[in-house]
């Protein structure tokens, strides 16, 4: 798969495991746009998602930056950034939900 996106360029996407309705996993070169994934340009992306009463909660993990090839102050960056553009996508999602 590939993600797509005019502001951020092209992604390539593996999916690893995917669990209907619970969990979901998928690769991607984040911080490397237009590159093919290999090792040492991707992260890992979790999503679980878990019933708690009428609701559900979903929790997201990605990982992997200490593994990327590139500078220290690159990795860091990619980790902050994605932190913040998670949180967003997280927060949309969670006001979709509530209005749905």
């Amino acid at each position: 798969m590939v993600r797509e996106s005019e502001k951020w360029g092209r992604f390539p996407i593996e999916v690893v495991r995917a669990e209907p309705q619970t969990y979901v996993a998928f690769r991607w070169a984040s911080q490397f746009p237009g590159e093919e994934l290999r090792a040492g340009n991707a992260t890992l992306v979790e999503f679980a998602i878990t019933p708690v009463g009428d609701a559900v909660r979903v929790t997201m993990t990605e990982s992997g930056f200490t593994e990327l090839d590139a500078p220290d102050s690159v990795r860091e960056e990619a980790w902050k950034s994605n932190t913040g553009g998670w949180s967003e996508q997280l927060g949309s999602l969670r006001e979709r939900a509530e209005s749905a």
